[in-house]
């Protein structure tokens, strides 16, 4: 498991806040992607469970829906709030 960075946050109730994966800036071939062109991640560490959440635990490698959740943005590093639901795999 991953050890997630120390931000003072905490899901609540059936919510699970990620830390993101850092987007891919190159492909295997060694070519660099603009901006632009980087896809989005989504799989991610989970920071912090909420009360209600049954399966995530913290430090969980996950994969979860790309247009899932709401990003937000606490001590210069990306996150994502989602509901448990929308996570689709525990990778171990």
């Amino acid at each position: 498991m991953k050890e997630c960075k120390t931000v003072k946050a905490q899901a609540i109730n059936d919510m699970v806040l990620i830390q993101l994966e850092e987007k891919i800036e190159k492909t295997a071939s060694g070519i660099y992607l603009a901006k632009s062109d980087q896809e989005e991640p989504n799989i991610g560490w989970v920071h912090s469970v909420g009360n209600e959440v049954k399966f995530c635990k913290e430090g969980h490698k996950v994969m979860f829906a790309k247009m899932a959740g709401q990003k937000i943005k606490l001590e210069n590093q990306e996150y994502l709030i989602i509901r448990e639901g929308q996570i689709f795999l525990i990778i171990e």
